[in-house]
């Protein structure tokens, strides 16, 4: 299975995804940070993969129980545009599911809140004009 689909079967997606590789930044709202790589994005949400490590960093209190109890984050990282510019983005982001993909390393699927600045104008520009559809 390719990092890309993995949590097909968890989400309930409103937009198109599309794949990418955009190394990440994280900072829960506990203020812990890690980083990541986002695998596949849309107008309504990303798919971040990182180590155990990390996100037992992240989710330290995570239980199979509480799931259902969205954690919020902070997630940075930096596009291409279709004016040849990178430009980095900053979104609010809910953790929605948390999912082992292999031994040491986790997905989680995410689903924006908000989008600071103009990240909704730029991440609709980079799907217009990179965007690969999954």
């Amino acid at each position: 299975m390719k990092l890309e689909e993995v949590g097909q079967d968890l989400e309930k997606r409103t937009e198109p995804r599309f794949q990418c590789r955009f190394p990440t930044k994280i900072i829960s709202d506990q203020g812990d940070h890690i980083e990541g790589l986002i695998v596949n994005i849309s107008l309504s949400g990303m798919q971040i993969v990182s180590n155990g490590p990390a996100m037992a960093a992240l989710f330290p209190n995570f239980k199979r129980d509480n799931q259902s109890k969205p954690i919020n984050l902070l997630v940075e990282f930096v596009i291409p545009t279709s004016s040849n510019e990178e430009v980095t983005i900053k979104v609010h982001a809910n953790a929605v599911w948390v999912r082992r993909v292999q031994r040491d390393m986790f997905a989680v699927g995410c689903e924006f809140t908000e989008m600071l600045d103009d990240a909704g104008e730029l991440l609709t520009d980079y799907i217009y004009y990179f965007g690969k559809p999954l």
